[in-house]
């Protein structure tokens, strides 16, 4: 078993220029029941939505609040590249160019964004971030409060967030588009515009892949070459990757069963790749009103695009279901538990040094009914197989070696 390897006060200090407080002015609620379709107001109001009074700052289109993910893209097409009313198509050379942004620079615009409002992450609140969420929820009084309604009160600031970098990405999107920058083309457009629907769970799970790509090189767990594919190491990486996602999202406040919904999202996106001509493949795609479609494909194939892709789906779901079968919750959903880091990661390193099973594709689809929708849409396994992690084969089928096929990393 390792040894304690850092402290979560250690590791939080290490995320707190993430986010940022500002002081707050007053203002005096006055509560309505709001519809919310209608656009904006020049002043504050106060509307009622869940059976929660919360504030929509002046010039805030109340739209953008709960959004799902093809309201949100449906939104951004029209308002911030067309310009256009909600019932006209968008022409094409108006449709956002996901493809051409890069994660850094939109997880960017969320940092220095998320400095405007309360640092959910802290336990307990700061007195200036309570005051702000007490403006914005004249009803929560108390941090109890706060947790009852984490969730919502999660949700509120990620979308004012995701409203406040909407105009810079689409005036990025722009000019790339007229520079015709073909070189950012590689990009994942799913992952991207997933990101920007999402900022605040996009911060935790890039906070648990910043930690684990860091970790997984020290000396306690894979070395140096730790970080590269295909083998055990890799395996952990994104075991561990999912449930350090999901404990980060917790962390924000957010609740158990959304924190595995999300990160969920993020890490099957990841998986796909935009271009995959005349290969075996299932396809990931959203249909929107104006019938443009932001997709990816998860390859198929009987060879090693195919068999690394299941194993990173594998991988990603058994992190998740960890949590699953970890974290509980009480009244209200507010999580009484949850796995510290270290608990976190030394279960997983154990797998993946003594109980690591090596599959093909079709061996890895097994577990799943040979049904890849299952692979990319489940939030969690209850299969109790679906802890064995999973690293490539050193040979092909026809017993060649194949050298994109490593062996596994020595535990340390």
């Amino acid at each position: 078993m390792l040894n304690k390897v850092f402290s979560i006060c250690e590791v939080k200090l290490f995320f707190q220029f993430i986010l940022l407080s500002v002081t707050l002015i007053s203002c005096k609620p006055e509560l309505e029941t709001a519809d919310l379709l209608a656009t904006t107001t020049s002043d504050d109001r106060y509307i009622s939505m869940k059976e929660v009074h919360m504030r929509v700052p002046a010039g805030v289109p109340t739209e953008i609040f709960g959004q799902t993910f093809d309201q949100y893209m449906a939104w951004f097409d029209q308002n911030m590249m067309g310009q256009s009313k909600a019932t006209a198509r968008i022409a094409g050379q108006d449709r956002s160019g996901w493809e051409l942004l890069t994660q850094e620079e939109i997880m960017q615009l969320i940092i220095n964004a998320s400095s405007k409002y309360p640092d959910l992450s802290r336990h307990p609140l700061r007195a200036n971030d309570l005051a702000r969420i007490r403006k914005d929820f004249p009803d929560i009084k108390t941090e109890q409060d706060v947790d009852k309604n984490g969730q919502f009160i999660f949700d509120y600031y990620s979308d004012l967030i995701k409203l406040d970098i909407a105009p810079e990405l689409a005036k990025r999107m722009k000019a790339k588009k007229g520079g015709k920058m073909a070189s950012s083309l590689s990009s994942n457009p799913l992952e991207n515009a997933l990101i920007a629907w999402n900022p605040t769970s996009a911060q935790a799970v890039d906070n648990a892949r910043t930690m684990i790509e860091s970790i997984i090189e020290s000396p306690s767990f894979f070395g140096g070459s730790g970080n590269n594919d295909n083998h055990n190491a890799n395996a952990f990486k994104h075991a561990a990757w999912n449930a350090l996602g999901v404990w980060w999202i917790i962390e924000f406040r957010g609740n158990k069963w959304v924190a595995l919904d999300k990160m969920k999202m993020f890490a099957t996106a990841h998986e796909t790749v935009s271009v995959c001509d005349g290969c075996p493949r299932y396809a990931l795609g959203y249909l929107f009103d104006d019938g443009y479609t932001i997709t990816g494909t998860i390859p198929t194939s009987d060879d090693i695009a195919g068999d690394r892709t299941a194993m990173d789906l594998h991988n990603n779901m058994v992190g998740r279901t960890f949590m699953y079968n970890e974290v509980r919750t009480g009244w209200f959903g507010i999580v009484t538990y949850r796995p510290g880091f270290d608990r976190i990661l030394n279960y997983l390193k154990e797998y993946a040094c003594t109980s690591n099973r090596k599959h093909y594709r079709n061996e890895v689809l097994n577990y799943y009914g040979n049904d890849y929708g299952a692979l990319t849409d489940w939030n969690y396994s209850a299969d109790y197989r679906s802890t064995f992690l999973v690293s490539l084969p050193l040979n092909n089928r026809d017993g060649s070696r194949n050298d994109n096929r490593v062996d596994d990393v020595p535990c340390q």
